[in-house]
């Protein structure tokens, strides 16, 4: 999960496992609303997900220093379990 922070405003995005067990999905909370991107494979979600963030970066919305180790350790946790047969 990333979260960003422009002023009192916040955006976030964080993957997870098909609902229908099927691929992987992107969910994007953004302050105009909530999507969610599908993917087949981990590789093209995480480049995805790194596009997202560098633009949104590239704006000036930085992640909050609290969740940037939450989301490290997060991170680690869910490529091990989706590595796990």
């Amino acid at each position: 999960m990333w979260v960003c922070a422009l002023g009192n405003q916040r955006r976030s995005c964080e993957t997870r496992l098909a609902l229908d067990g099927v691929g992987y999905e992107l969910v994007i909370i953004e302050e105009t609303g909530t999507r969610i991107e599908q993917f087949s494979d981990i590789p093209k979600l995480l480049s995805r997900e790194h596009e997202l963030f560098a633009a949104w970066r590239a704006q000036g919305w930085r992640e909050p220093s609290r969740w940037q180790k939450l989301r490290h350790r997060h991170r680690l946790s869910r490529i091990a379990h989706a590595r796990t047969p």
